[in-house]
């Protein structure tokens, strides 16, 4: 008898996040974000509600005044099973038409429903180059990864984004921005385990896309 094996598509994990600003002074900003998701498996099929976020950000001096700018960004965010707190220290260069970015970020996660917590560290960094006012390209590297011992914690066992290894992405980056409105957009490729295939379930895939939209109000 012959028998043939039919691939299962995997569908893609889609996040959608709304976010309101709001300047305070002119070095401190607030922000509220609502966060939607749909998760990479055929079991979760539908965009659900997923929790809120709160964040302060703080700049130290005005573009250009400190060798390096400096910032630091908190955020406290409600999950439908879980609290995370983040940190970052922002850093960021401009060299004429180019700026240079480094986000030095950690997060930790509370799962309430089972008292564990996950210790998480997210490093990003980048490159944009100005080609007018209005254009901008980029290259742009993440990674995420655990601080703490994943032995015992199954990959996405319980459907979160901690990861129980470093995954590493980087990718070109594009920026329009006219007038009141930019756009945004983002092509990442995962740089670790390069020769797996994509797994149904798995919160990281082979390839991230991520686009903002923005309006000044």
């Amino acid at each position: 008898a012959k028998t043939s094996t039919i691939a299962t598509p995997v569908p893609p994990a889609l996040p959608l996040t709304t976010e309101l600003e709001l300047g305070i002074t002119d070095n401190l900003e607030a922000g509220f974000y609502f966060q939607f998701r749909q998760g990479a498996s055929g079991g979760t099929p539908f965009m659900r509600f997923d929790g809120v976020k709160q964040r302060l950000r703080y700049r130290f001096a005005e573009t250009g005044e400190l060798p390096v700018d400096i910032g630091i960004y908190l955020e406290l965010a409600e999950f439908q099973n879980e609290l995370e707190f983040e940190e970052k220290i922002l850093l960021s260069k401009r060299l004429g038409d180019v700026v240079l970015v480094a986000n030095l970020w950690v997060e930790q996660e509370w799962y309430f429903q089972d008292s564990t917590t996950k210790y998480i560290y997210n490093p990003t960094a980048g490159a944009a180059y100005e080609i007018s006012p209005r254009f901008h390209v980029g290259l742009e590297y993440w990674a995420r990864g655990r601080f703490d011992d994943t032995s015992d914690d199954p990959e996405d066992d319980d459907g979160d984004d901690a990861p129980t290894g470093a995954h590493h992405y980087l990718g070109p980056t594009f920026l329009y921005q006219q007038g009141p409105m930019f756009f945004s957009l983002g092509a990442y490729a995962r740089m670790d385990n390069i020769g797996d295939s994509a797994k149904v379930g798995d919160q990281y895939g082979k390839i991230w896309l991520r686009s903002i939209i923005g309006l000044e109000l």
